[in-house]
């Protein structure tokens, strides 16, 4: 097999760490399964299914409904749904105790997970007929007792007007199937709405954020992270800012499902800050003006804390007439109230208008969801040709807000989404990005968490895995490299690009995704003299190969050593992988 080289090309080009990025948005249990909230349906707003066809498998779906259940012992009573007064929202919840005997209660309880030795911090919205007697604890309900995992908190409520208390528990054990119980251990009518219980180390550390995921976020280092999605469409940012336990929760457009409403466009900030990422947002083009989009800029600039919002898209997967007639005047409002504001079109428009908004915006931003590589391949070319074109365009760059293998098999065809076969999908995209990477400089996968399979993490309860596209796309980010080099030579059954890191390494990031290994033989001595090399691989002897809840860890990164000898490397690479090989003096 002729010998691949690699060289510097003539005109330097950098590869830039925002195509790496993720997405956050309203859909399935993403924000749910992120924040660090302990509690489901906290304000009592009720439960939604996901609209059908988005389901995944019914009997998985049902795993994540955690109804309220009312409790009573040795009393008489019943805890019924109340809507006069709520504090928040168009419910809360009556607890009425008429008799109550010794050792007796009448109160509610949720399914959720604990973890040994954590400090829990509770908090809610409480008023009362008459002075009564609360407890609230985590453990396992017995039926007619409760098995508390720490100390309990007992408080007293009186009177009419809402107020909020606080208390802290903890857990001595783990338990994926722990209660929390809220129990009125005396007579009388207690109202309680704006429930709560988070971690200590959540709250403080990681701004409400589950820790966990933003360590997982934070390895991946996304570069840039968006604020985005279909739900956008439909979205009033306002509702989403303010004090959490005051917002309203509100139906997921158009997925279905309820969205509690503790992550808005603040705590979105603050989870860019956590792992060191700039945000993207994405305006509501559809059903809001452009008075809207510049309150929205004004609210993100005033914060006054970090990270500032500099690129800014309008609208999501919105073309055509009626869009593409409001784009400019978006993107006049926009520029006013932030001449350095970075403003990303939806899709590309048509080249009247692209030329139109040329002096206003910088990206153009398409939407991958394509089994076919080489369609996505195609619709780069021709996006390229239409901008130069246009000399007021030629420097408009590339955003692909949105990409993945799929975005719309559902049911049982989602599960493609958690293969080793979607992992080397990943690595042969991302390959397309770094060889454009003069021209695409933005790229954001579908999706982050959850999302009926598409998140690269998956959680349930206090359990995390990774989708094999995570350890793909952690790979090409953490060793693939930043000054794109010249590939001659390359095999037709190997994806391939190389690139220099900052220390002088040269970064081949490799897929094969054929079922039997091949070899990779790779001339060097034209970027610099080499003593080591090793590799970081994602491999499995089928492409169907997944992680999940019971194996978590059936597909990882395993290091290989490399050998370096004439110049060169020569190496076999595995069977359906995707690698970062890094050659150096001391790689």
């Amino acid at each position: 097999m002729a010998r691949m080289t690699v060289s510097t090309p003539e005109k330097p080009v950098e590869i830039s760490a925002f195509i790496y990025g993720d997405f956050v948005e309203f859909i399935g249990r993403m924000t749910d399964a992120m924040w660090g909230e302990r509690l489901d349906d906290r304000k009592f707003a009720g439960y939604l299914p996901p609209r059908a066809e988005f389901i995944f498998l019914p009997e998985e779906e049902a795993q994540f409904h955690r109804p309220w259940r009312d409790t009573v012992w040795q009393a008489r009573g019943r805890a019924v749904l109340d809507e006069a007064d709520p504090f928040c929202g168009p419910r809360c919840m009556r607890i009425v105790a008429e008799d109550v005997g010794a050792g007796g209660w009448v109160g509610i309880r949720q399914k959720m997970w604990v973890r040994e030795g954590e400090a829990l911090r509770f908090s809610g919205y409480f008023r009362s007929s008459e002075p009564v007697r609360v407890r609230v604890a985590v453990g396992r309900f017995m039926g007619s007792f409760v098995q508390p995992y720490g100390e309990a908190a007992e408080f007293d409520v009186s009177g009419e007007q809402w107020h909020r208390i606080e208390a802290e528990l903890a857990s001595r054990v783990s338990d994926e199937q722990a209660d929390f119980v809220l129990l009125l251990e005396s007579k009388g009518t207690l109202w309680v709405d704006s429930l709560s219980l988070l971690s200590e180390r959540d709250l403080h550390r990681c701004r409400g954020w589950r820790g966990d995921i933003v360590e997982a976020v934070r390895a991946l280092k996304p570069g840039i992270m968006r604020f985005g999605g279909s739900a956008v469409n439909r979205y009033a940012w306002r509702q989403g800012v303010g004090d959490r336990d005051e917002r309203v929760p509100f139906p997921k457009w158009p997925w279905g499902g309820m969205e509690s409403n503790d992550v808005g466009l603040d705590e979105f900030l603050d989870f860019c800050a956590l792992v060191d990422a700039e945000p993207l947002v994405c305006v509501n083009a559809a059903t809001e003006g452009p008075d809207e989009a510049v309150a929205l800029m004004e609210h993100c600039a005033a914060r006054g804390t970090s990270p500032r919002v500099r690129f800014w898209q309008v609208g999501n997967e919105l073309s055509g007439d009626e869009y593409e007639e409001v784009l400019a005047e978006f993107c006049r409002a926009m520029k006013r109230a932030d001449p350095n504001a970075a403003l990303l079109t939806s899709y590309a428009p048509s080249q009247p208008t692209l030329k139109e908004i040329a002096g206003l915006i910088e990206y153009v931003a398409p939407h991958f969801y394509e089994l076919s590589i080489e369609k996505a391949v195609a619709e780069i070319a021709e996006l390229r040709e239409r901008l130069d074109t246009l000399p007021e365009t030629r420097h408009v760059k590339i955003a692909v807000t949105e990409w993945n293998e799929t975005g719309g098999r559902w049911g049982v065809g989602r599960a493609c989404l958690s293969t080793l076969g979607n992992g080397l999908y990943v690595g042969r995209m991302l390959n397309h990005f770094r060889r454009n990477a003069d021209l695409i400089t933005i790229a954001n996968r579908s999706n982050l968490v959850d999302s009926w399979l598409s998140g690269s993490i998956q959680v349930c309860g206090s359990r995390m895995w990774f989708h094999p596209a995570y350890h793909v796309q952690r790979l090409f980010a953490n060793y693939g490299g930043r000054r794109l080099l010249r590939v001659e030579g390359p095999p037709a059954d190997l994806d391939m690009t190389a690139a220099l890191d900052d220390a002088g390494n040269v970064c081949l990031t490799v897929v094969n995704t054929a079922s039997e290994s091949r070899p990779l033989d790779v001339e060097l001595t034209r970027i610099a003299e080499f003593s080591s090399a090793k590799a970081y691989v994602v491999a499995g002897d089928d492409e169907s190969i997944c992680n999940h809840v019971a194996e978590p860890d059936k597909i990882g990164v395993e290091e290989q050593s490399v050998p370096i000898s004439g110049g060169g490397l020569e190496w076999r690479v595995p069977a359906h992988a995707a690698a970062v090989v890094v050659a150096g003096k001391e790689a």
